[in-house]
């Protein structure tokens, strides 16, 4: 996986690694309106990062400022005195202008604690928090935010879609059942009830998610691709995998859904240039399954007669700098793939 940019955040400052220039009005418009995450009780060492940045927590540090409202992505890994570094562990907030969030280290499970901070205590932190500027970390705004913001604007509808209601369940676990009316009953329907009754218990159904507006299914791509990247979620990694594979798959979906598939592959020119080509290789079958999935999408593109000339001048550029980058030939897309394919431009 692609590394995460590394510095030290040590009295609020960022070491050479991580500095990060902005123009001063960018500047003064975080200040204002950027949000403030505090970490309290953090042990030095620990690694802390925010978004595609990571850093190891010094004495002082005791958060991050100037965090551009919207969503990210906060993680931490603890560290013991040997140096070893645990998984890493993060969530994810929708901060808002000027908000202040506010967070404590537990000790004991070397994570955040689940107790929630006293509003009289983030008050207290609110009118101090002039004298905490200095051992606060800027938000790294650089180059790779910059890259991702003008495809990600379907996030956080995305998100809206997945309630959290997994805690909801019946009391003991069991199903709730009806009762039946007394009454005389055919063989049938006695043999019927010497089955077992398998009835999901509630808050266990089969549940999908569903899409008011098909540029969600942007939304869902770029969120199992940030929980990968950033997470390291191989989960998210398979479900990324899966929706790349039916998105390129949609044959008579193309011709329907033309700013979809012009948003996916923006996308996905996006994601790739995050992502090592190891990563998408099956280790068993040796089958790149990403570049399998786009030649299927560039053939439905390359025969079709009624799409415009953007969508198929988009992929063009995709597959033009996939070859730079990869060496994928995308050469005779209206040759089957099969197993004994060169997938490699040889020179």
């Amino acid at each position: 996986m692609k590394k995460a940019h590394r510095g030290k955040i040590c009295s609020g400052k960022m070491s050479s690694n991580g500095t990060v220039e902005m123009d001063q009005e960018l500047a003064r418009r975080l200040l204002l309106e950027g949000a403030i995450f505090i970490f309290l009780d953090v042990p030095s060492g620990t690694e802390f990062g925010i978004d595609m940045k990571h850093w190891n927590t010094g004495e002082k540090f005791k958060g991050v400022k100037m965090i551009p409202p919207g969503i990210h992505y906060v993680h931490y890994s603890a560290t013991n005195s040997q140096g070893d570094t645990g998984p890493r562990v993060g969530f994810i907030h929708n901060f808002q202008k000027s908000e202040l969030v506010v967070k404590r280290w537990d000790k004991d499970a070397e994570d955040i604690s689940d107790k929630e901070i006293e509003e009289e205590e983030k008050n207290r932190i609110k009118l101090n928090i002039l004298n905490m500027d200095r051992f606060l970390g800027p938000y790294p705004f650089d180059n790779v935010v910059n890259a991702i913001i003008p495809t990600s604007g379907y996030i956080r509808s995305a998100l809206e879609l997945l309630p959290c209601d997994t805690d909801r369940t019946s009391a003991g676990g069991a199903a709730t059942t009806q009762s039946v009316k007394r009454r005389s009953r055919t063989a049938e329907e006695k043999e019927e009830e010497l089955l077992p009754q398998l009835k999901p218990s509630p808050g266990t159904e089969l549940r999908f998610s569903q899409f008011p507006d098909a540029s969600d299914l942007i939304g869902e791509l770029q969120f199992a691709f940030v929980c990968f990247l950033v997470g390291h979620s191989l989960e998210a990694f398979e479900h990324w995998k899966k929706l790349v594979g039916t998105l390129c798959s949609c044959d008579s979906a193309v011709s329907k859904h033309r700013e979809l598939f012009y948003d996916t592959l923006t996308t996905l020119e996006t994601q790739l240039e995050e992502i090592p080509e190891d990563f998408l290789v099956d280790i068993v079958t040796s089958n790149n399954f990403i570049y399998h999935s786009l030649r299927e999408l560039f053939r439905t593109l390359q025969e079709s007669d009624t799409l415009d000339h953007r969508l198929k001048l988009r992929a063009k550029r995709l597959a033009e700098n996939l070859t730079a980058r990869f060496g994928w030939d995308f050469t005779h897309l209206e040759e089957e793939d099969s197993d004994e394919a060169p997938v490699v431009v040889k020179t």
